[in-house]
């Protein structure tokens, strides 16, 4: 039987990570400053990841609050790509407090605001917060349909850094996955075979791409 790694171990255990990002304080006051523009939007979301991202600084309610200005200015302006993007950060932050369910409505109504010709780093995004939404609902599926979706922007925007992490959580996802008989209500072998191939390709990515190898976090 093919071993696993105490490194994809490790990771199974703990799905989740939060990378570095400036404190709120002074985005807060550069944002004051600023014109009621699009730069002022992508502030606004800038400031809303800093508060799920930064250890000391997390407040969730935060999260979704500048979301939420992100989102209100980008409707003033026309401004599709911004609104996409501040419900995403809403989305994040519901998701950061345990409320899934708001979490995927902000995240479908995201979607409406950007089509699948709009901007790929945005839809990667948004597919990813799906797929880890999905994740945590138990909804295996649902995740893998999203997770695969994201993997398809992410390698066309070459942002190996979230590659590594679709990966990974595609392997970890399909490691829990039992099919159950509709018939019987009996689970069937667990898709192994899934797992190690998408462990093999994250590993694949993390090797070329010299990537810190982190799972699939929120994207804001």
């Amino acid at each position: 039987m093919r071993k696993v790694s105490k490194y994809f171990l490790t990771l199974i255990y703990f799905p989740f990570s939060f990378s570095f990002a400036q404190n709120a304080d002074s985005l807060i006051s550069l944002a004051s400053k600023m014109k009621a523009d699009t730069n002022k939007v992508n502030m606004f979301v800038k400031i809303a990841r800093s508060f799920y991202t930064v250890k000391n600084n997390r407040d969730f309610y935060k999260t979704v609050d500048y979301g939420k200005l992100a989102r209100e200015l980008s409707k003033k302006l026309g401004f599709k790509a911004g609104e996409a993007k501040g419900l995403n950060s809403i989305t994040v932050g519901y998701a950061c407090k345990n409320e899934p369910q708001k979490a995927l409505l902000y995240l479908d109504t995201a979607l409406k605001c950007i089509n699948d010709k709009g901007n790929k780093t945005i839809l990667m995004n948004i597919y990813v917060n799906r797929g880890l939404v999905y994740d945590t609902l138990m909804m295996h599926k649902e995740s893998i349909k999203n997770y695969e979706k994201a993997v398809k922007y992410a390698k066309e925007v070459k942002d190996y850094e979230v590659l590594f992490g679709l990966y990974y959580s595609l392997g970890r996802v399909y490691a829990k996955f039992n099919k159950v008989n509709e018939k019987n209500g009996v689970p069937e072998k667990v898709k192994m075979k899934e797992t190690f191939e998408y462990f093999d390709l994250s590993q694949g990515i993390r090797q070329k791409h010299k990537v810190s190898g982190r799972p699939s976090t929120y994207q804001g």
